[in-house]
């Protein structure tokens, strides 16, 4: 039976010792979370919720996104993708972080979607939110993660929209 360090193990063991980087091993987790009230009004096709603006620079590590039903059809038809937008709205990578998500036609407990989308690969887990965007260098300042509503809603509904958002910028 064969053991096999990860890189971060092999840094350690290593001699010399080489020090991985903070921003991977150690930094310290940081957190915005919300809930908060939508309308009917508000649940229509290509309408852009901004959740959290972030540095440009931050890892993140988690995206969980919780609601009430704000499709309440019998055959519900909303979905919704999740991605980044600079501050002025132009979208960058609108669905980087998930696509085409169903969550929205019936309640849901907080669900982790920061890996849904095929594009977020579990090996991009130690990129910046700059490249999660699809820049090719870090323009500094802060980045939106948005919800962006892209199928039409069959019959709006008002409830809850909650998340919890974690993330690293050492």
């Amino acid at each position: 039976m064969a053991t096999i360090d990860s890189t971060l193990v092999a840094n350690a063991v290593a001699t010399p010792r080489v020090a991985s980087p903070v921003a991977i091993s150690g930094a310290r987790v940081r957190h915005q979370k919300c809930a908060f009230e939508v309308t009917a009004a508000q649940m229509v096709n290509g309408n852009i919720f901004r959740l959290a603006r972030l540095p440009s620079n931050a890892r993140v590590s988690s995206i969980k996104i919780g609601n009430d039903e704000l499709d309440s059809h019998g055959t519900p038809t909303v979905t919704f993708d999740v991605g980044v937008y600079d501050t002025l709205g132009t979208d960058k990578d609108s669905d980087c972080y998930a696509t085409s998500s169903t969550q929205l036609q019936s309640a849901a407990a907080l669900t982790e979607l920061r890996y849904e989308a095929a594009t977020a690969n579990v090996d991009k887990v130690e990129k910046q939110l700059w490249e999660d965007a699809g820049y090719s260098e870090d323009p500094g300042g802060m980045l939106d993660i948005c919800l962006t509503l892209d199928a039409a809603v069959a019959t709006a509904a008002a409830g809850t929209l909650a998340f919890i958002i974690e993330y690293t910028i050492d």
